[in-house]
C-alpha cells in the first residue's frame, strides 16, 4: 500500500488521532507516516518528528511488567483473605499457610543470593530495573521514567507529542521531581519550559526542590524554589 492509499484512509480523521498514530514510530509503515505528514502540512498543523521509540498516548503510562512473583503472591493472599476464603482454610489447616509463607521467604532469599552472585555491572542493571518496576507499580508515566533516567531525547519526544508535564503518580510525584532527585538539570530546564509546576507536592508534602536537596543538588534546589515562587506570583 502506497502513500495515496493511506491519505484516503486518514484524511477523514482529526489531528489528535493522527498524532496518536504517528506516536507509534517504527511500528507504523513508512507510507503511513508520509501520508500523515502530508495531511498535517495541508492543514497547516505543526507536527513533531517521529519518536525513536513508540509512545502510548492513550495510556501515557510506561509499559510495565507488573510486580514480582512475591508481590503477586501477597496480592492473591490478601484478596482471598478479604473474601473470607483463606481465613477459614487456614483455621482448618494451618500447615498450608506456613508452607505458602515458607515459599515466599525462600523465593526472596534465593533471589538475593542470585543477585549477589552476578557481576557488578549486571547487578546494577537488576537494581535499576527493580527501581523502574517499583516506580511503574506506583503509577510512574513514560515521562517520569525518562526524566529520572535523564533521557533528554525521550523527554523532548514525549512533550512534543503533548504528554502532560504535570502528570502525577499514585503518590503525587511528577516528572520534575524525578529529574530533580537525580540532578538532571537539562531535563529540569526543559520540563519547566514545558509548563511543569515546581510548587506541586507529593502526598507527604515534598516538592521538586525537596527532592533535589535529598539528592544533594543544593544549587538545583535553589533554582526550583525560585521557580516555584515565580509560578505562585503568576
Amino acid at each position: 500500500m502506497d502513500k495515496r492509499y493511506f491519505i484516503t484512509q486518514y484524511e477523514r480523521y482529526e489531528n489528535h488521532y493522527l498524532l496518536t498514530l504517528r506516536a507509534r514510530g517504527d511500528e507504523l509503515a513508512e507510507p503511513a507516516h508520509e501520508a500523515i505528514e502530508e495531511i498535517f502540512l495541508a492543514r497547516g498543523f505543526k507536527f513533531p518528528p517521529r519518536p525513536a521509540r513508540p509512545i502510548d498516548l492513550q495510556e501515557a503510562k510506561a509499559p510495565g511488567k507488573g510486580g514480582s512473583i512475591g508481590t503477586g503472591l501477597v496480592i492473591v493472599l490478601c484478596g482471598l483473605l478479604a473474601q473470607g476464603l483463606l481465613k477459614q482454610y487456614v483455621h482448618e489447616n494451618i500447615g498450608i499457610a506456613t508452607l505458602v509463607v515458607a515459599i515466599m521467604v525462600g523465593f526472596w532469599v534465593a533471589r538475593k543470593i542470585w543477585i549477589r552472585g552476578l557481576p557488578e555491572s549486571r547487578r546494577q542493571e537488576v537494581f535499576d530495573q527493580e527501581k523502574r518496576d517499583k516506580a511503574i507499580e506506583n503509577g510512574a508515566s513514560q515521562l517520569m521514567l525518562a526524566s529520572a533516567e535523564g533521557d533528554m531525547q525521550r523527554v523532548r519526544e514525549l512533550l512534543s507529542f503533548g504528554v502532560d508535564a504535570n502528570q502525577r503518580d499514585h503518590r503525587g510525584g511528577t516528572a520534575l521531581m524525578f529529574a530533580a532527585k537525580n540532578g538532571h538539570e537539562e531535563v529540569v530546564s526543559h520540563l519547566l519550559a514545558a509548563g511543569a509546576s515546581s510548587h506541586l507536592e507529593t502526598d507527604r508534602g515534598n516538592t521538586a526542590a525537596d527532592f533535589a536537596i535529598k539528592g544533594g543538588f543544593a544549587q538545583l534546589a535553589n533554582r526550583l524554589q525560585a521557580a516555584a515562587a515565580s509560578q505562585n506570583q503568576g
